[in-house]
This record gives structure tokens, sequence and C-alpha cells, in this order.
């Protein structure tokens, strides 16, 4: 694959830019921020994309780092790069979201024609690896120098699985059939399937073993039920009588074994005294034998290294020849050194000493010439002073701020009733308020009343309507009855003409009652329609005097005596802030004026100053004044120390000038210091070896008599229990004997005693004074002995029946435990098939995975021997691509290596990934600006070798000096 060019249409700093890319090596030096990143992540972008983000992602996504710097602006965010693949000329024309990357749009050209033969996804279908791999081998970044192995380049090099259908790899298949064999017994086998069955056949197995000991048992109790059967007789009158003596004579019998015990122990015991007519040697005495017996072989080998050596006897008969007339005493050789030292040291300290603040003193003289230097108290007071100087100005802001006199509600409140009240204003409206209301509830029930009426009205407006329709059809039946002659006709019109006249008063009637009434009630309700009206124009005209508007007089009146009411609690609390405003500040400006007094005094101007910076300038005050004290002190000091050193000067001078003419050295060269020391050279040598023959002499004597001492002692310990003391070697022997004899006594000796106790308390307890007579048993005992004989027989036959009823289960969990058996067993071949599966595709793996690592070490090994990446020639790659080097003796990883020699490591494995991965299909390299922490000699094969592989590869390499630039020539 061959980069062409790419054309960016908006990406990071760049839009609307293009660039051509040429065969071998294309160099790019530009200053830092000059884009060398952004075009290596635009050609990576445009071949994996980008990933999408979410508005409260964390960090700084790629998607959000090179989104178009003029937020889009006219340009779109993204772009084309043009390449070579195969003989055909390949154009991706990729634009992104800003922020999801559904929104991206991709479209592929071949020789000018859309296609989708690279997928989704044209890096991961052009070079075979996700994006991942690919910025691993061929993306080396500045800041990136680590490579690691990744499951795409595993695939790559290894051609284990298709890349592309998704299957899972090796490494996971064996996972998976590990955990299905540990699903069946875990390691710890406690765990799964067959743990279970385990579990089951164990409880069959007790199961089982119960049953056959019952079972076992059944022939136990047949023979006991007979012997019962057979003793039945004999035991009516013996039984009692056996029992008593046999139990007396086993109690004598055991009484006698713990006698015949204690004689053995005792026996024993006296064997172990008598072969110690002197006593058993005691732990401190084998303690100190053995301590002994340990010292003597170390002491004699002191003794035969302690000879003082013939070369060295040799040198000091040399040395005590070569100066006959004898050395210096050491006392004058040390002093004589001490005082040319001491000089030198003096002369240093003269040169150092000196007042060096003269002038700084000066100027505080004149500052404190008139006054003083102020107390301490005066300070502390204040320091006090500021401190409540800073709560009173805390407590004015605090003051000022609970201060409703600012409040926008207070202000408005004081535009409202800038016009004062008068004092019956309120009274007079409440009085019309109450009006009002009375005015208003008339009204109401007179509209209750009036509707009640008419409906009542309407109820008794029937009564005429039905009367007039009577005398209608009676009127009209008279007609009819007319016209057919009938004689009823004239009853039958004069009672139509009645009941007419009738329903005619009572409309009459009823109309007259109904206007009277309503005249009245008409009247009223104007009455009370004008009293309402005037108190409400009343309530009105006064409240709009106070900005008060509105329809509901009622409504505003209230509003009007709780902003009143409200107003009134404002303005008191306004007058009292301002009264305790004024007292704080007050006594603040009180406060300040004495600090500043204070200040003025010592000459400081505090009048700007904030609190804080009052006690700031307090302590500089108080800084200066212990400046000017400690000047003072340095000042004197250094005089009386100056004074000190010249007179010890003077004195080191004779003494050394009295010294040096006793040897014969110059005083004034600089040999007398040499000769002085070739002098104590030799001096130290010869009592060096002097002291050595002594301390050697002395060593030797004394270890001598230590010998002697040692031997003494273990001969003296030895006869005082009455043995003659054994050679050197056998002394271990018999001190162990001594100690493990003298544990023998004791513990018989206790062992001894606890038998004797107990003989005696079984004695009390079990035997009597007279062995006890052959009893004669009466007809009564043997009756009761009988019927214990008949219980005993019937418990047996039931304990016999359930026993039986037990043992014929035995056959079916036999059954049970054979399954269980069969089931187990199948479990386990299954288990040891899926994890001989699992090692096998393990093992597979790894040989497949040596076979293809096997060259790429090989060509690492190449690469980081000529760029000298790792100190030393002993260095490792192991299958995950990590490096480690052999040194001082131990390995260590490439992270211990310094970041020149990482750059170089990470620049050798990624060229030896690359010629195994990309065997055929060559991709092109970007190289952004990784050599900058690389030494001269790595730099120049660095670059040389960025040229050699210019041949093979198209590289883009990025710098940001010509320093590290490279051509193609």
């Amino acid at each position: 694959m061959k980069l062409i060019s790419c054309h960016i249409e908006g990406f990071g700093r760049y839009s609307d830019t293009d660039f051509s890319f040429e065969d071998g090596l294309n160099c790019f030096v530009r200053e830092n921020g000059g884009g060398k990143t952004t075009l290596t992540a635009f050609l990576r972008a445009m071949l994996y994309g980008m990933d999408g983000y979410r508005c409260d992602a964390r960090g700084f996504p790629d998607r959000m780092h090179y989104y178009p710097w003029g937020k889009g602006g006219n340009s779109a965010f993204g772009g084309n790069i043009v390449f070579e693949k195969d003989g055909s000329e390949y154009r991706i024309e990729r634009f992104f979201g800003e922020k999801n990357a559904k929104d991206d749009r991709m479209t592929v050209y071949r020789n000018g024609f859309p296609c989708t033969e690279l997928g989704e996804c044209p890096g991961k279908t052009i070079f075979g690896l996700d994006s991942d791999s690919f910025a691993r081998t061929v993306f080396f970044m500045c800041d990136d120098t680590a490579v690691e192995s990744s499951e795409g380049i595993n695939r790559a090099l290894t051609g284990m699985l298709d890349v592309e259908n998704g299957r899972p790899g090796a490494e996971e298949a064996a996972s998976k059939l590990r955990e299905k064999a540990y699903e069946i017994r875990a390691k710890s086998r406690k765990i799964g399937f067959a743990c279970d069955v385990e579990n089951e056949i164990f409880n069959i197995k007790n199961r089982l073993f119960n049953l056959k000991s019952i079972e076992d048992t059944l022939e136990r109790r047949y023979a006991l039920r007979s012997e019962y059967e057979r003793s039945f007789d004999s035991l009516k009158a013996q039984k009692k009588q056996i029992e008593t003596y046999n139990d007396w004579l086993s109690k004598k019998k055991v009484y006698e074994e713990k006698l015949a015990q204690k004689n053995a122990s005792a026996s024993k015991l006296d064997s172990i005294y008598a072969k110690y007519p002197e006593g058993i040697p005691d732990s401190d005495t084998c303690m100190t034998l053995s301590s002994a017996a340990s010292l003597l072989p170390e002491l004699r080998a002191k003794y035969a290294s302690s000879e003082f050596p013939p070369d060295r006897l040799e040198r000091l008969s040399i040395l005590h020849n070569s100066y006959p007339q004898g050395f210096p005493k050491d006392s004058e050789l040390e002093e004589l050194g001490s005082i040319i030292t001491d000089l030198g040291e003096t002369e240093v300290k003269i040169g150092n000493t000196g007042f060096r603040s003269e002038d700084r003193l000066s100027a505080l003289d004149e500052f404190f010439r008139d006054e003083g230097a102020p107390e301490p108290d005066e300070y502390e007071d204040m320091r006090e002073e500021a401190d409540l100087l800073l709560a009173r100005e805390k407590t004015i802001t605090e003051t000022a701020a609970r201060n409703p006199a600012d409040t926008p509600e207070y202000k408005r409140l004081c535009e409202k009733f800038c016009t004062p009240v008068p004092a019956d204003l309120t009274e007079k409206l409440d009085d019309e308020a109450k009006k009002y209301v009375d005015a208003e509830n008339r009204l109401q029930q007179l509209i209750t009343e009036v509707s009640g009426e008419e409906k009542k009205k309407f109820r008794i407006s029937w009564i005429p309507v039905i009367l007039m329709l009577l005398s209608v059809l009676l009127l009209g039946a008279g007609v009819i009855l007319l016209l057919m002659q009938n004689p009823a006709r004239v009853p039958v019109m004069i009672v139509g003409a009645s009941l007419l006249v009738v329903s005619a008063s009572a409309f009459g009637i009823d109309s007259w009652l109904q206007n009277r009434v309503k005249g009245s009630r008409d009247m009223e309700l104007m009455s009370l329609a004008s009293e309402k009206k005037k108190c409400s124009e009343t309530i009105l005209s006064s409240l709009a005097d106070y900005s008060y508007f509105g329809d509901d007089p009622l409504s505003l009146l209230n509003s009007f005596k709780n902003e009143r009411n409200r107003y009134l609690h404002l303005k008191t609390e306004t007058e009292k802030c301002s009264v305790k405003l004024a007292d704080l500040k007050a006594e603040a400006d009180e406060i300040r004026t004495d600090i500043d007094e204070f200040l003025g005094y010592h000459g400081i101007q505090s009048a700007l100053m904030t609190s804080q910076g009052l006690r700031s300038a307090i302590d500089r005050s108080e800084q200066i004044k212990n400046e000017y004290k400690r000047l003072c002190t340095e000042k004197s000091d250094s005089i009386a120390k100056l004074y000190v050193l010249n007179e010890h000067k003077k004195k080191l001078l004779s003494r050394r000038h009295t010294l040096l003419s006793r040897y014969g050295l110059s005083e004034n060269c600089a040999d007398s210091r040499e000769a002085l020391s070739r002098l104590v050279s030799l001096y130290n040598e010869f009592t060096a070896l002097s002291a050595e023959q002594k301390e050697k002499a002395a060593k030797r004597q004394e270890l001598s008599e230590q010998i002697s001492e040692t031997l003494s002692i273990i001969s003296g310990l030895f006869s005082s229990f009455g043995f003659d003391c054994p050679e050197e070697n056998g002394i271990s022997a018999v001190i162990h004997s001594f100690s493990a004899d003298r544990d023998a006594a004791s513990a018989l000796k206790n062992e001894l005693s606890e038998r004797e106790l107990d003989c005696e308390k079984y004695r009390i307890a079990n035997i009597p004074k007279e062995a006890p007579a052959e009893p004669d048993i009466g007809s009564a005992e043997a009756d009761s002995r009988i019927d214990t004989v008949l219980r005993n027989i019937s418990t047996l036959e039931r304990e016999i029946e359930g026993c039986e009823n037990e043992a014929s289960l035995i056959s079916g969990y036999e059954e049970k435990l054979r399954e269980a058996e069969e089931k187990l067993r199948k479990l386990d071949e299954k288990r040891k098939i899926l994890l001989c599966a699992a090692d096998a595709i393990e093992g597979a793996e790894r040989s497949i995975k040596e076979k293809y690592i096997a060259p790429i070490r090989e060509k690492f090994s190449g690469y980081a021997t000529k760029l000298g990446a790792v100190p030393g020639s002993a260095f490792s790659l192991d299958d995950d691509f990590n490096v480690s080097f052999e040194a001082a003796g131990a390995w260590h990883r490439d992270r211990s290596l310094s970041a020149g020699q990482q750059v170089c490591c990470s620049l050798a494995l990624r060229m030896s990934l690359i010629e195994s991965i990309y065997e055929y299909e060559k991709p092109f390299l970007i190289f952004d600006d990784p050599f900058s922490g690389l030494d001269t000699g790595r730099l120049e094969y660095a670059l040389s070798l960025l040229k050699k592989l210019g041949k093979d590869y198209q590289i883009l390499y990025f710098c940001c000096h010509e320093s590290r630039a490279a051509d193609n020539k």
C-alpha cells in the first residue's frame, strides 16, 4: 500500500488543506503546534474512524480534540485520502459528526467508481489489524513507546483464526473447556457435580456400613438369646453371688497390677541413682560442661592462628633499626598535626568571621535612636486590638447585611408610604369595609329570596291557568251541547263561565300582589347597591393615594394593612440597625486610631491598610525590632570571636615553631607538612606492628590460659560426681548421657509418686479389709434375678426384630451405590477429557506462537544490538513481546531503561513485528518525532535506519527541529 495524497476539509487546525506524499522517506519539519500530530491523527481516522462520546464523557476524546477550530464554520469535519493498492487507486472520503459516530459518512472509490470491497473499516480490511494493533506497530507516536501483544497482532502472526468470522480464539476455547471441567470438579475438590456425587456415595456407604454392622450383630444376638435361654435356671440362685465374688477378684487383680507398676518404676529409679553415687549432675552443670566442651576447639583454633607472621616481624625489625635515636612521641606528632590543621582552620575562621550587616544595623540604630525598641507586651496588645478591629468590621458587615434599608421590599414600601397615613384612616376604612360587607350579604340574601319566590310564583301561577283551561273546555262542551239541543247545555256553560271569571280574578290578584312585593324589594335593592357602591368608592379613593388600584376594595384594603404593618416593622428594624452600625463604626474607628498611632510611632503608614494588613504591619514592626536586637548581638559576638581567634592563632604559631625546630623541619616551607606526614606514616606503621606483636603475644598467652582453665573446669566437674574426665571428643556423649539420665530420673520420680497415690486411692475405694465370703442367696433375690433375665430376653427379641428389618434394606442401598459409582466414573472421565483437550489447545497455540515468535526474536536482536537498546548483550523477548535484560546479576523489564533506550527498544520491536506481519502488503510507516530523547550516536543510527527503510517502505517522518531531520538521499 502507498499513500498518494490527502485533502483535509476540516480537522483540528487544518481547513481546506492538501498534502501529497512521495515514495520512500517523507520528512516534515515543523515547529511545535504546526499540526504534525493532527495530520497523523487524520490519516488514522480516515482508515479506522473515531469513537463517539457523550456530553458527560471524561478525558479529551479524539473527536472532541480534532473538531474544526472554527466550530465547523464553512468546513465539514473530515476529508479524504488517496492511496494505491494492488495496482488500483482508492480514495476514502469520510466526514464525522460532532459527537456521535452514527452521524459519520464514508464513501470508498476504486479507480473513480464507488465500491464496498473495503467494508465498514478499510484499515482492518487492508492490513488485517484492528485500530489498536495498527497503532502498536506502524503508528510510532512521540509519547507512546510501549509495544504489547494484542489479539489482532497474535492472529496476524499465527494465522490461527480468521479475523473476520469472529470465532473464539484458542485461549478462550481452552478457558471454556476448563470452566466446564471445573463445573464437574473444581481444583479445591470441594465443589462441582462430581463432589456432589461423591458426597452421595459417601452417605450411601455410611448407611451401608451401619446396616451391615447391624446385620453382623444378629448372630451375636442370636447366640446371646440362646445363652439366656440355656442359663435361665442356673442364674436363679448363683448370679448375684458369682458377680460379687468376681468383682472382688477383678479389683484385687487391678490393685496388684498397680503395685507391680509402682515397684517397677521404683526399681528403674534405683538403677539410675546407682550409677551416680555422688548424685546426678543438674542442668546447670550439664550446660557448663557443654559450653566448656564446645569452647575448646574454638580456643585451640584461635591459638593456632594467633602467631605473629614472620614477614611482619622482619618489617618491624627494619623500622626499629632505621631510627636508632627513636621516634617522636605519639603525643608530639598528634599535637603537631593538630596544630597545623587547627592553624589552617583558624585562619579560615578569621577570614569568615566579621560583621556583614553594618549598613542595616546603622539604619536600625537611626530608626530606634530616639524612642528605643518597644516591649513585647505592646506588640501583643496591638495584635489583640487588630483582632478586635477585624471582629468589629466583620460584625459591621454582618449587621449591614441584615439591615432591611437596602432591600427592594423596604424601598418599595417607602415609596408607597412616603405620604403619611392618618392615624384614624385604618379605623375609618375598617368601618366602610364592614358596611360594604353587610350590604353585600344583604344583597345576596335578597337575591336568594327573589330566586325562591320566582320558583314559588311559578308553582302558584299554574292554578289560574288550569282553571282557565277548564272553563274553556266547559264552554266548548256547552257550545257542542247547544248545537245538539242537549238540555245539559245550560249548566255546563254556566259552570264554564263561572270558572272563567274566577281564573281571571285569580290572575289579577296574583299580578297585583307580585307587583307590590317587587316594588318594595326593588327599592331595598337600589338602596343596598347605592350603599355598597358608596363604601367601595370611599375605600378605593382612600387607597388610591397609596398606589392601590383595583376593583376589589376588601382585597386592596387587606393588602394595604399587611404592607403598612410590614413597612412599620422594617422601619423599626432599620432604625435599630442604623444605631448599632453607628456604635460599631465608632468603636472600630477608635481601635484603628490606636493602631495607627502605634504604627505611626514606628514609622509605618497604615491609613489605607485593611484590618488583616494592620496585623501584618504589627508583625513586620516586631520583626524589625527583633532584627535590630539580633544584629546588635551578632556584632558583639563577632568582635569577641575575632579577638579569641587571633589570640588562638598566636599560640598555635608559637607552639608550631617550637615543635618543628625540635625535629629540624622548616616552619615556612611547604615540605614541612610533607616531612611530618612521612614521619607520622612511618611512626604509625612501627607503632601498629609493635602493638600487633604485643597483642598477638598477649592473645596467645590469654588463649593458652583459657584452654587450661577450661580443661580444669571440665575435669573438676567430672571429678565432683565421681567420674574420670573423658577424652575431648567423648565429653559431649557423656554430657548427653547425664542429661538423659537426669530427665529419666525426674520422670520416673514423678511417675512413682503418681503410682503410689493411685494405688492408695484405689485400695481405699475398692479393696475391703477382709475378703468377701461366698454369699447365701435367698429366694426373693433369686426371683428378682429371674425377672431381670426375662426382661433381658424380651428386650433382645425386640432388638433382633429391628435389626432384621434394617438388614433387609442392604440390597437396595448396594444398587444405589453401584449407580452412583458409575455416574462418578463417567464424570471423572468427562473432566479428564475436557482438561486434556484444553491442554492440547493451549500447547498447540504455544507451539504455533513460538514458531512465529522465534523470527521476531532474531530480528529484534539485530535491531536492538545496533541501536544499543538495552545494556549488555543478554536480553530476551517473551510471547507477549515483553522485553527483559540482564544487569548486575538480575533480570529487569524494559521499563527500567532510560527514555532514550526505551525509544530504541520500541523501534527495534516495531520493525521486527512489521517485517513479520506485513510480509506481502507493505504498509506506510508514521513516525511522529519519536527520537527527541536520543543521544547523538543513537540519533544518527536511527536516521540512517529510516533512510534504509525508505527503500522498502513509504515513511512519513515528523520532527520539530532541523537537527533531527532526515532526507531521502
